[in-house]
């Protein structure tokens, strides 16, 4: 696993909020979804809906900056 310096932080945090249309402090499935879009992944949306499960550890429907970094150092 990566370690989170400063500087991979303040990357993930542009990354996250890139994604985060509407600027709740969340990413939620149909955005996890254009996230993935942009990485090149080709998956049904099934696989994609196992996806944004998998990271939303307290499975509220919304992913948390950690969790999305969480997901992004184990995945890249």
């Amino acid at each position: 696993m990566t370690v989170m310096t400063a500087e991979i932080e303040a990357e993930l945090i542009r990354i996250f909020n890139r994604f985060d249309h509407n600027n709740n402090g969340f990413i939620d499935e149909h955005e996890f979804s254009q996230v993935l879009d942009s990485l090149g992944y080709d998956d049904s949306a099934e696989v994609r809906s196992l996806e944004f499960a998998a990271i939303d550890d307290d499975e509220d429907g919304k992913v948390r900056f950690r969790e999305f970094a969480d997901w992004w150092l184990d995945n890249r």
